[in-house]
């Protein structure tokens, strides 16, 4: 009766105050992102990969400052990659990085040097793929934008973390445009765009290979 009750109320306080330790945090974060990466090279798997992402997105919402392991990415993506292999995975990746980076930007920036190698794959052989350049183009600007800001509140030794990111960028971009196919092309210009917000720099490295793209397309249509 009104002892039970009483039993009940209390319990629902504790759950209610309830605030889970640092380890326990870590433990769960990090669990999502690697049921996340390996249901998103499942094809029949594609929906519980979509839900962690989004019980992640949650995670990080409540405990912003949760120590994310960078090693899953390694694991699940740092194996080479083919022109062959889907992209599914790659696709959850970037996911996953932009749910990070709307909280934790400074994750993005610890980890710069070893992002080319996560994403080298993506370039390399899906810049035809329209949902991956899509992907790609939001992923850059939202990442671009926070390193900026972690640059300018930085400062120099910021700044000279940043730069090499954004070089190999241009460099890999200028590869796509001088892909013999159309799709290709397409894909890197829309990444150039989508990168050329940050830097004028970086537009005016590929005006000599945006020049003979046009002399290109005339000559063929």
């Amino acid at each position: 009766g009104t002892a039970s009750v009483a039993a009940r109320s209390q319990a629902a306080g504790l759950d209610d105050d309830f605030k889970p330790s640092a380890a326990i945090v870590e433990v769960l974060i990090n669990f999502l992102i690697r049921v996340a990466l390996v249901a998103g090279e499942q094809k029949d798997a594609q929906g519980l990969s979509d839900r962690c992402v989004t019980l992640l997105t949650s995670g990080l919402t409540v405990w912003s400052d949760a120590n994310i392991k960078y090693q899953f990415f390694e694991k699940q993506l740092g194996t080479p990659a083919s022109p062959t292999e889907p992209c599914n995975a790659l696709l959850t990746g970037l996911s996953i990085l932009r749910a990070i980076l709307k909280k934790q930007p400074t994750f993005l920036l610890r980890n710069v040097k070893q992002l080319h190698t996560l994403l080298r794959p993506a370039f390399q052989y899906h810049t035809d793929n329209p949902r991956m350049v899509s992907s790609l183009c939001g992923f850059l600007k939202e990442a671009l934008t926070s390193l900026g800001l972690l640059a300018k509140q930085g400062g120099q030794p910021v700044q000279q973390e940043v730069q090499p990111f954004l070089q190999w960028l241009s460099d890999t971009i200028a590869a796509g445009l001088g892909s013999t196919k159309d799709p290709q092309v397409y894909g890197s210009l829309q990444l150039l765009q989508a990168v050329g917000g940050f830097s004028v720099d970086l537009i005016e490295q590929h005006l000599p290979i945006l020049g003979k793209l046009l002399q290109r397309l005339a000559k063929e249509h």
